[in-house]
């Protein structure tokens, strides 16, 4: 085969390799969590009007009422005395 060609077998592999990416990109649209139910939002919504955020347990010192604010007010910490 002369340099410049590219063969079928190459081709079909680059073919596999974009379509199983564009699976894993597509599939979070496709197939949504199901445990993402109506329930867990509204469970989610009031974890961050009191000021956590809505991967995790809500903390302290975050703006209480605001549901889009998720970061804490005091960055500064210094440790145990701050």
């Amino acid at each position: 085969m002369p340099v410049g060609q590219t063969s079928i077998p190459k081709i079909f592999a680059a073919g596999g390799i974009f379509g199983f990416s564009y699976y894993l990109w597509m599939r979070q649209y496709w197939f949504p969590n199901p445990y993402k139910t109506r329930e867990v939002q509204n469970i989610e919504d009031r974890f961050t009007a009191g000021g956590g955020a809505p991967t995790h347990t809500p903390g302290g010192g975050t703006k209480r009422g605001d549901s889009n604010n998720v970061e804490p007010r005091n960055t500064s910490s210094t440790g145990v005395d701050s």
